[in-house]
């Protein structure tokens, strides 16, 4: 395993980690450098609905400006 492959993997596990406390309720926001090694690594976690990507077939994911590796969780419904 590469480094940019143990890096996607760390994203992973961060990404569900910060899901657990939000369930089915929530969105992800996550630098694009860091979705872009997530799709690669692990294309089959993702799901196109429209134009809306998802994590896991049920949390809609999208990118921020901030700093690489930075994940945030918003709450929707």
């Amino acid at each position: 395993m590469n480094a940019d492959q143990l890096l996607a993997t760390a994203d992973v596990e961060s990404v569900d980690s910060a899901l657990k406390e939000y369930g089915d309720n929530a969105s992800i926001l996550v630098h694009p450098e860091m979705l872009n090694r997530m799709m690669e690594h692990f294309p089959d976690i993702f799901t196109k609905q429209g134009e809306t990507i998802h994590y896991r077939s049920t949390h809609a994911i999208s990118v921020h400006n901030g700093k690489d590796g930075a994940i945030e969780v918003l709450e929707v419904g």
